[in-house]
């Protein structure tokens, strides 16, 4: 901290003060009300003359014109009324939420400040300080909380069906790419489960010639089976009750359907019977079904 003296250049009155930093600039007047009244003073009332005889300059000055944006974060159109024609008072986005949202976007592709933010970000995660806040702040109460904003933010985008179609639009041509195939391959670290396991060593017991492709090895459009036996042209799925409802069975069987296969949809609890399950197996075998579904 060091302290200096000045003479205002206004009022001509001496005032101390002190510098926070070295490389802060010193001041030239004693107050706020000094500064303003420098402005004001006749250098610059009469540059400002000058500049109000234009009438273009005072229409500018006074006049608010209104004026659409379209908001690069959204996509949303907003109109703002006030002077467009100045650069720092024309308004890019429609929120405060988008402009913060956009901006990071940008700097975090910057490769050096992402690097950067993440190291900063991962000790200040490790400190036990963070860790205790993290535990008063993050009760059961405010887990809850989040999950039922999130609910309802989720479900009111998927309600607009223009927002709805475009992203199931996407997710297909996204599931044809091998980059997708690839990093879903990956993210399967259990394949075969051990339900899908159980049943396939019950196939090889009674003969049925089916190969285990649950894994992604092999596409049938954009969805993949649990078991194939090609030469039968026969799919059998490998449901758990806890993932899957009934609901699934019948667009995902016509879907098969149109690529000329039958499909068979077997629970995991039904492993537990296993007399109730070969039959089910034979029926499906033996009669030339879309899909065979057991009665409960």
């Amino acid at each position: 901290m060091v302290k200096y003296t000045i003479i205002c250049l206004n009022c001509g009155k001496t005032a101390t003060f002190e510098k926070r930093y070295p490389c802060e600039r010193e001041r030239k007047f004693c107050s706020q009300e000094c500064v303003h009244n420098a402005r004001r003073n006749k250098k610059h009332s009469e540059f400002m003359k000058k500049l109000w005889q234009d009438p273009k300059y005072r229409v500018k000055q006074t006049k608010k014109l209104e004026y659409i944006i379209i908001c690069p974060n959204c996509g949303k159109e907003k109109t703002y009324k006030g002077y467009p024609y100045r650069d720092n008072d024309k308004r890019k986005f429609c929120s405060n939420s988008c402009a913060t949202s956009y901006n990071s976007r940008l700097a975090w592709k910057n490769s050096e400040a992402k690097k950067k933010w993440s190291t900063a970000i991962k000790k200040a995660h490790n400190t036990e300080e963070y860790k205790q806040k993290a535990k008063a702040i993050w009760t059961d109460e405010m887990k809850i909380s989040q999950a039922e904003r999130s609910r309802t933010m989720i479900q009111e985008f998927w309600n607009d069906p223009l927002w709805a179609e475009n992203q199931r639009r996407l997710f297909q041509q996204t599931k044809q790419t091998p980059e997708y195939i690839e990093a879903w391959k990956k993210g399967l670290h259990f394949r075969p489960t051990k339900p899908e396991l159980e049943l396939f060593l019950l196939l090889n017991q009674i003969d049925y010639p089916y190969i285990y492709i649950g894994d992604g090895s092999f596409w049938i459009g954009t969805k993949n089976p649990d078991f194939i036996w090609p030469e039968q042209r026969k799919l059998i799925e490998m449901y758990g009750s806890h993932w899957h409802n009934e609901l699934e069975i019948e667009p995902r069987t016509q879907y098969f359907a149109n690529y000329g296969f039958d499909t068979l949809f077997i629970w995991d609890y039904e492993l537990e019977d296993s007399e109730q399950l070969l039959a089910k197996l034979e029926a499906f075998h033996k009669l030339n079904l879309s899909s065979f579904k057991m009665k409960n």
